[in-house]
C-alpha cells in the first residue's frame, strides 16, 4: 500500500495532540478548522487507522495514535534539524547550540570555558541547559541537546566522547568539605576522610558511592543524613547548621553567592583523595548539527593547545 502523507501532515497531527483537539490546533496554526479536520481525515484513511477519540469535548490518542505521535515527533525533529544544518551551511555558523553542563561547572567553569567559541561566532545563539549527570544524559537521549559536559558515569557504548580532564584543573574536580567553623578542628586548609567520622554529611548522589567506600576504607560507615542533585541546596544546608556537605571544589566556589556564605569553610578532601573526570559527550544516534560539530573541533584544538604547552 503507497501510503502519500507528507511533513506538513505530521506537524498538523502534533499540533491537534499538543492543543487537545482541532478548533485550538486550528487557532495555533493560524488556519481554519474544516481544511485542518480535513487532513487528519485524509492522515487516518491513508494509514487506515483511527488515531483520536472523542472525551468530553476533547481528543484522545489511541494506541495507534500514540505510537505515530512518538514516530512523528522524532520525524519532525530530524525535519527541522535538516533545515537548520543546510541553512548554517549557507550562513556559517549561525544556528543555535543546546549544550547541557553539569550545575557544579555551569557558573563558573562554563563560561570561560565557552565565551571564545561564542566570540568568534557572534551570530551564535546558545541554549544552555544545567543539571546533574543523568538529567543532562536525558536530554541528550530525547534531543533536547546535542552535546553535554558531564562526569564520567555514563554508558559509553551509547554515547561518543571527548575527556576534558585537562581543561577542568585538579583543584575543581577534586571533593572539598563545606561547612560551619564548628565542625572543623584545626586551622588546616585540608581535611583527611577520617575526620569524617561521626559527622553528619550531606553529600550529591553522584558522589554518594565513592564517599562511602572511601569512607569504609578509613575503617567507619559514612553517617550520611541527605543525598541530594543541588549544590545550592547542599550549602544552604550547611549553613542551617545541618552537617558538613562534600561537594566539588569548584562548586564550593558558589558560596559566595550566598547570603551568609562568608561564614562556611571550604577544605579540600584527601586521604583518598577522590575525582570523576569529566567528558564533552553527544548521543552515537544523532547527527550533530554544523554548530555543534564546529564546538567539538574548537574543543580538540583548546585539547591539543593544552598538550602541547605541557
Amino acid at each position: 500500500m503507497e501510503i502519500c502523507m507528507d511533513i506538513r501532515q505530521l506537524k498538523y497531527f502534533l499540533t491537534i495532540t499538543d492543543e487537545g483537539g482541532i478548533t485550538a490546533a486550528a487557532k495555533k496554526l493560524h488556519m481554519s478548522q474544516p481544511p485542518l479536520s480535513k487532513q487528519l481525515m485524509l492522515l487516518e484513511s491513508e494509514l487506515g487507522v483511527k488515531l483520536f477519540e472523542r472525551k468530553n469535548k476533547s481528543l484522545e490518542l489511541t494506541n495507534e495514535g500514540r505510537v505515530l505521535y512518538q514516530q512523528a515527533s522524532l520525524i519532525s525533529h530530524d525535519f527541522d534539524q535538516t533545515i537548520q544544518i543546510f541553512d548554517d551551511m549557507k550562513n556559517g555558523i549561525s544556528g543555535t547550540l543546546h549544550i547541557g553542563c553539569i550545575a557544579s561547572l555551569a557558573i563558573l567553569f562554563f563560561p570561560n570555558f565557552i565565551k571564545d567559541f561564542v566570540k568568534e561566532n557572534p551570530k551564535l545563539n546558545l541554549q544552555m541547559y544545567e543539571s546533574n549527570t543523568s538529567g543532562l544524559l536525558r536530554l541528550l537521549d530525547q534531543r533536547t541537546a546535542e552535546l553535554c559536559i558531564i562526569k564520567n558515569n555514563f554508558d559509553k557504548s551509547k554515547y561518543n566522547y571527548i575527556s576534558i580532564d585537562c581543561l577542568v584543573s585538579d583543584s575543581e574536580d577534586s571533593l572539598c568539605a563545606v561547612a560551619l567553623p564548628k565542625y572543623f578542628a584545626s586551622a588546616n586548609d585540608d581535611f583527611d576522610f577520617n575526620d569524617l567520622k561521626d559527622k553528619s554529611l550531606i553529600v550529591q548522589r553522584f558522589y554518594e558511592t565513592p564517599i562511602k567506600n572511601a569512607c569504609i576504607d578509613c575503617g567507619f560507615d559514612a553517617n550520611i543524613i541527605c543525598s541530594h542533585e543541588s549544590v545550592m541546596t547542599s550549602l544552604n544546608w550547611c549553613l542551617c547548621d545541618m552537617g558538613i556537605s562534600i561537594i566539588p571544589y569548584s562548586a564550593a566556589k558558589l558560596t559566595s553567592l550566598l547570603v551568609g556564605g562568608e561564614n562556611l569553610i571550604v577544605k579540600r578532601l584527601i586521604n583518598p583523595s577522590i575525582s570523576s573526570g569529566t567528558s564533552l559527550v553527544w548521543s552515537k544516534n544523532q547527527t550533530l548539527s554544523p554548530t555543534a560539530i564546529q564546538f567539538v573541533k574548537a574543543i580538540n584544538d583548546m585539547l591539543s593547545k593544552s598538550s602541547s604547552n605541557t
